[in-house]
């Protein structure tokens, strides 16, 4: 019997010691969409009104956002609008951790980080997005996704202010 008693002592230990150099070496669960903390998307194109960059992030419990982009306003898609750390209401980061989940963002960014690119095209459009996580991760892929867009620059219209050139 204290032999069994032996043998479960020394399984119980290697499993410890198993799990201990897991989370060591990095293998821990992968953040999710509900981890996120921050995002940012941008666009970079020749044509600057098609240019964009809006950031939405949680500091201090506080939900703060910056963009640069154009906005329509009168129908027409030429107003340039800036802004910075601006804050605003904490249920706007919670609406934009639903649009994540509701289209799989963490995971569809996960599998698609950025590659080397060999083939360098300076005037391609290129969009890229974000996410930080609370255990100070970052990923980062080349993709553009509808509906943080439109959700971001709906915000803009609400506290960004116009730039003017004077």
């Amino acid at each position: 019997m204290w032999q069994k008693v032996l043998i479960n002592k020394r399984i119980l230990g290697c499993f410890l010691a198993m799990l201990i150099l897991f989370e060591m070496l990095g293998c821990q669960k992968q953040p999710t969409d509900a981890d996120v903390i921050s995002l940012s998307i941008n666009c970079v194109s020749m044509v600057y009104t098609y240019s964009y960059y809006f950031k939405i992030h949680l500091e201090d419990g506080k939900t703060l956002f910056s963009c640069n982009c154009t906005i329509d306003k009168e129908k027409q898609n030429d107003t340039f609008v800036s802004c910075e750390n601006v804050e605003i209401d904490n249920e706007y980061f919670n609406q934009l951790i639903n649009i994540l989940k509701a289209n799989n963002v963490t995971k569809t960014v996960r599998k698609n980080r950025y590659k080397k690119d060999l083939f360098f095209i300076r005037d391609k459009t290129k969009y890229s997005i974000s996410l930080g996580f609370e255990n100070d991760k970052y990923l980062k892929a080349p993709i553009y996704f509808e509906d943080i867009y439109i959700f971001l620059k709906q915000l803009a219209s609400l506290y960004a202010m116009e730039v003017t050139n004077e």
